[in-house]
């Protein structure tokens, strides 16, 4: 089994040059199994990062990124719903929509780890 290894240091030693495209923003140079990947922000996935690949598919990510249009739109509805049981006070049981969200599922870890549990 192959371990995969990833730095974020040392990709910037090599580059002469400053990074002058837009995407750079939402962009981060890896070093991803000895060669220099581009990690995005958003989705983590890597794409080609060495000089001689250019942005051209950088800027094509960014495009298609569906996560990129929902954290930058703010809008839940782009992102994939479900349905959940809810109990009103009333004794009575709905259906609800439901859509994930990582920044609170991340917050509601962190008070669990904390020792201030919710209950549900």
């Amino acid at each position: 089994m192959e371990v995969e290894e990833e730095e974020e240091d040392g990709c910037e030693a090599r580059s002469k040059r400053k990074l002058t495209s837009v995407v750079w923003k939402e962009f981060t140079r890896v070093k991803y199994n000895g060669r220099v990947k581009t990690k995005c922000m958003y989705c983590a996935k890597k794409l080609g990062g060495e000089t001689k690949n250019g942005t051209k598919h950088l800027h094509d990510h960014l495009k298609i990124c569906t996560l990129r249009r929902i954290k930058l739109s703010g809008n839940k509805s782009l992102a994939q719903g479900s349905l959940r049981f809810g109990a009103k006070d009333s004794g009575t049981i709905s259906l609800e929509n439901y859509t994930f969200d990582q920044d609170i599922a991340h917050k509601t870890l962190l008070d669990m780890i904390e020792g201030n549990y919710v209950s549900i």
